[in-house]
């Protein structure tokens, strides 16, 4: 019985992979690669709340881009910061981003917020992207 559970297994996988498309590995890109892509940029805003609180993290945020236009139609954090308030600064702030028209479709974005003298909100690079 577990023989015959095992190959099912074994065939729905290979069957998922075979079938699901083929897809670009994302392009790792440096800050002057990305300024060039970019048309708009604006970095999160440091959630007052969430410095207060002591709230830091680091995460990743993907972008779903309209090749046409190059305007962010969906940011979702794909690596959340831990906290609700710093994943919902950065969202909303990578919603505006702007690309070049035809140049990519999807963008990773890893982001730092972090607590010192002067809490700072940091775009780290490279970012990803599929082109």
């Amino acid at each position: 019985m577990n023989t015959c559970l095992s190959k099912l297994s074994l065939f729905l996988t290979v069957f998922c992979v075979a079938t699901e498309p083929m897809r670009a590995k994302p392009v790792e890109l440096t800050m002057q690669e990305s300024d060039e892509l970019a048309l708009y940029v604006r970095d999160p805003a440091y959630p007052t709340e969430a410095r207060e609180k002591g709230q830091s993290g680091a995460g990743i945020a993907i972008l779903t881009i309209d090749t046409t236009t190059g305007h962010v139609v969906k940011a979702e954090m794909g690596v959340s910061t831990h906290s609700k308030i710093l994943d919902q600064a950065a969202v909303q702030a990578l919603r505006q981003w702007r690309f070049k028209p035809r140049t990519v479709s999807k963008v990773w974005v890893p982001l730092k917020f972090f607590l010192s003298g002067n809490s700072a909100v940091v775009v780290e690079y490279p970012i990803w992207v599929d082109k």
